[in-house]
């Protein structure tokens, strides 16, 4: 039996927290959540994950709205990090603006809209690289 590959996913909205958690599980994966920034931080010097995916627009802390951060800011942190080296890095968001995916480019993060229908066969092609 193969070990499963752990996934950090930060994600502020509840339904779309359950709904990405349901798919990542059907790949196998362990999934460790954050709802936030700053949780979302902590949960990045928790440990090494197969997959780091974050939403965009979301709240600094526990405070639910208005959006005050944005997740790019995360995956640039991860991107800088010794620890995530070579892990695939996927911001996985309604927002395609011309900076977010400028940002994107620069840091090596891969895009992904949201929702969306391919996520299980990217997703599981990102793992597959990671092995």
């Amino acid at each position: 039996m193969s070990e499963k590959k752990r996934v950090l996913l930060i994600e502020d909205d509840e339904s779309y927290l359950r709904a990405t958690k349901r798919l990542l599980h059907a790949l196998d994966c362990e999934v460790v959540t954050a709802t936030n920034f700053i949780d979302g931080r902590g949960r990045m010097h928790d440990g090494t994950y197969a997959l780091i995916i974050s939403d965009n627009k979301m709240p600094i802390g526990s405070e639910p709205r208005p959006y005050q951060t944005a997740g790019i800011e995360l995956l640039a942190h991860a991107a800088l990090d010794g620890r995530h080296k070579g892990t695939p890095l996927v911001l996985y968001t309604g927002d395609d603006n011309a900076r977010t995916m400028d940002a994107l480019k620069h840091i090596g993060a891969h895009y992904l809209h949201k929702p969306s229908p391919d996520f299980a066969k990217v997703i599981g092609k990102l793992l597959e690289q990671k092995s």
